[in-house]
């Protein structure tokens, strides 16, 4: 797995600024905030929500979202740009606090349709709207 130190213009060091932004809007804990931290990024950087589920007993066709270090597969939503993954929430699987890698890591699987994804962000887009403008007036 490579890690990936920029991200078309954005630097590494500059997404640790976007997510210790975030924190303060959800805690310190990233747990559960992948849904909102992904539509941030979305909406800050541009790209595409990729994101899965997993049923409690799958096939392997069924499999998606983020695989943990114990070979669990989880329900997680990250963006994707220019066939780049970045994670600002994969702290909470024992993982480094902001992923930056290759597209196609093989620990994130994309099986999240349209209706998952109007579904799972309903209620999202108003509160992030307005720490996006929070966000902006304080760069």
């Amino acid at each position: 797995m490579k890690y990936i130190k920029t991200f078309e213009n954005i630097k590494y060091d500059e997404l640790k600024v976007i997510k210790k932004f975030l924190e303060t809007k959800w805690g310190n804990d990233s747990l559960k905030q992948c849904i909102r931290g992904t539509y941030f990024l979305k909406e800050l950087l541009g790209g595409e929500i990729n994101g899965g589920w997993v049923s409690s007993n799958p096939s392997p066709d069924e499999v998606g979202g983020f695989k943990d270090r114990n070979g669990k597969w989880n329900f997680h939503y990250w963006l994707l740009k220019d066939n780049k993954i970045i994670d600002i929430t994969s702290d909470q699987f024992g993982e480094k606090p902001i992923n930056v890698l290759s597209g196609d890591d093989e620990r994130y699987v994309n099986n999240a349709d349209e209706y998952n994804k109007t579904h799972d962000f309903r209620y999202t887009p108003d509160i992030v709207d307005v720490w996006i403008t929070e966000y902006k007036s304080h760069q």
